[in-house]
């Protein structure tokens, strides 16, 4: 009886491990693409103000 407890415990704490990866590799990924798009806008705005003291000057 308490081999089928330990058992059942393993199978849980492997099921609860393998979820928790893909979780994390689904956040790293969605953080990276919002960095990227963080930076492209950083980039666009940059760039607009550049322009703007440019053509004031």
């Amino acid at each position: 009886m308490a081999e089928d407890r330990k058992s059942w415990v393993e199978k849980k704490l492997k099921g609860l491990d393998e979820a928790y990866s893909e979780g994390r590799g689904k956040l790293e990924e969605r953080s990276t693409e919002l960095l990227k798009e963080l930076q492209g806008k950083l980039k666009e705005k940059e760039s607009e103000l550049l322009d703007s003291l440019k053509k004031g000057k």
